[in-house]
């Protein structure tokens, strides 16, 4: 799957270039500012969302260079932990789930995850 993302209001003739350049077998991820079509159905390798306008407002677009200031930082040496208590439960070696704590498919009311009584 690709993606596709664009500010811009999108016609049925974009995505009908978008979609034979994707072509039979793939699929394609639209995202855009608006669109004016009113049949997505009738471009099936391609999945259109629109970019909600929260997003559009806290983003900066049209901006091609997104570089990082990349840090060298000191490694630091792990100290070993002597008290094993500080570690989580499932850390110490014990074996077996921890009994205070509920199984994913456990019913309220219920012990296990099997019915009571």
């Amino acid at each position: 799957m690709g993606l596709h993302v664009t500010t811009q209001t999108l016609t049925r003739e974009q995505f009908q270039r978008l979609s034979d350049e994707v072509g039979e077998g793939r699929i394609l991820l639209v995202m855009c500012g608006a669109f004016r079509v009113k049949n997505l159905d009738d471009f099936p390798n391609l999945t259109v969302k629109k970019i909600p306008k929260a997003v559009m407002n806290r983003c900066e677009w049209g901006k091609d260079d997104y570089s990082l200031e990349i840090r060298n930082l000191q490694v630091r040496e792990m100290e070993p932990i002597e008290d094993q208590s500080e570690l989580p439960s499932n850390a110490r070696g014990k074996n077996g789930p921890d009994p205070k704590q509920g199984t994913l498919f456990a019913l309220p009311g219920a012990k296990g995850g099997k019915k009571n009584g």
